[in-house]
């Protein structure tokens, strides 16, 4: 059996970085989720507020955002090797793998890892103890930190940089997903809170009550959507037209 090696397929290098970039996700972010699950054991388990912690891991939207870029990473992998060996065999599954990319990463990547991202940070800078309280140093390092809420922004941004895309002429299709996806996360919160009476995070129940419970998950709502139409004029900004006819004669 022949073996061919990437470079026989003439991959252009910015291409050859994103494909780089997307085995540095799957690695780095994969890495993190079992150091992270691995130290859910011995001493730290007895304190039980890490226990709650350990069986709301699920119900996080951090742990759903990095495993959603993972799979993601996995999905343009595939995409971007089937794109360059040009097998007419593949086509067709080739085009159904771009859908999927593309919806993906507009409507679940780019939106969830930025509100994500901000919204962590802001609340962590104003009161670590409304999101991440300290007695979870026990299991989380600056550094796991860091990788579940930082660097899922540059991740984006990496993929934006490196990959053309136009504005899509509809957004109702990747609206739906997003609310779809959305509307999951809501129903996950609620049967926490139906199951124990408690919200999975602090700031939830710390405004429980206040108009500012209400203000809180409105803007948070809407925060999405706003993300999600703002990626299209960083995209433009990045992409003009003359670059992505260019970058689609390359391809």
């Amino acid at each position: 059996m022949e073996f061919k090696s990437l470079s026989h397929y003439s991959i252009p290098s910015h291409v050859l970085m994103r494909m780089f970039g997307y085995l540095a996700t799957m690695t780095v972010q994969g890495v993190n989720g079992l150091i992270m699950l691995s130290s859910f054991r011995g001493d730290a388990m007895r304190d039980t507020k890490v226990l709650l912690y350990y069986n709301n891991q699920t119900r996080f939207i951090s742990c759903w955002t990095f495993v959603f870029q993972i799979v993601y990473a996995a999905i343009a992998l595939a995409s971007d090797v089937v794109t360059f060996k040009k097998d007419k065999k593949h086509i067709e599954h080739l085009q159904r793998l771009v859908t999927i990319r593309d919806v993906f990463f507009s409507s679940i990547i780019v939106p969830y890892s930025l509100v994500v991202s901000t919204e962590f940070w802001a609340i962590y800078l104003y009161d670590r103890n409304l999101i991440l309280p300290s007695f979870m140093n026990k299991i989380i390092s600056p550094l796991s930190n860091h990788i579940v809420h930082t660097c899922v922004v540059p991740t984006v941004l990496f993929e934006m940089a490196l990959r053309p895309r136009k504005t899509p002429k509809s957004h109702k299709w990747n609206l739906s997903v997003l609310a779809l996806v959305t509307l999951v996360y809501l129903c996950v919160l609620l049967y926490s809170y139906y199951e124990g009476g408690k919200w999975p995070y602090p700031i939830l129940t710390y405004l429980q009550g206040t108009i500012y419970f209400k203000i809180f998950v409105i803007g948070t709502l809407l925060s999405l959507p706003a993300w999600y139409y703002m990626q299209w004029c960083i995209t433009k900004i990045i992409w003009r037209e003359d670059c992505l006819e260019k970058e689609k004669n390359t391809l």
